[in-house]
């Protein structure tokens, strides 16, 4: 299993016990943090309080203090939600595992994987999503929700995976 050292034990445990006697991982792991929005949120806090600073004579030290625990919140905060996840490959189905002291756990056998598709960020970052579930909402107006791998790593290795697994199921057609 690829990039064992990045699984938390308890994904290892729920993993081990999801899995059947005949089923082997081929791949796993857990969602890259990606920055780019919290580092402009973290860049207009500090901008904020620079103007705050340069405005009212406020005690230096303890606006530097504040803007530095609100950046760490804010990227630490990004890293904890995505810890809480799991995307697995086995030679049966795709895996998602979610949670903290609740666990979800979503499969996709071969058949549910025939219609992927690749959002590709940066630095080989990128989305695959093989489910959408439509709704309406009170107000009248469409709710999409996406499942699939979120911000994983090397997306292309990974897509290529999928369609092999998913390749499965039509060839036993």
């Amino acid at each position: 299993m690829p990039q064992k050292d990045r699984i938390s034990i308890k994904f290892k445990e729920k993993l081990e016990r999801e899995l059947s006697a005949d089923e082997s991982v081929l791949w796993a792991d857990e969602p890259a943090p990606v920055f780019a929005k919290k580092i402009f949120f973290c860049l207009m806090f500090l901008l904020f309080f620079i103007l705050w600073l340069a405005i009212d004579s406020f005690n230096a030290w303890t606006a530097s203090l504040f803007a530095v625990i609100i950046v760490a919140v804010i990227i630490l905060g990004s890293k904890v939600r995505f810890k809480k996840t799991l995307y697995v490959i086995t030679n049966k189905r795709a895996i998602i595992i979610q949670g903290a002291k609740t666990y979800t756990i979503r499969s996709y056998p071969p058949h549910l994987l025939q219609f992927i598709y690749l959002t590709e960020k940066q630095m080989g970052i990128g989305d695959l999503i093989f489910e959408e579930n439509i709704s309406v909402t009170p107000s009248r107006s469409r709710k999409v929700q996406q499942f699939g791998f979120l911000n994983v790593r090397k997306v292309k290795l990974v897509e290529q995976m999928l369609r092999t697994l998913a390749g499965q199921e039509s060839s036993k057609k």
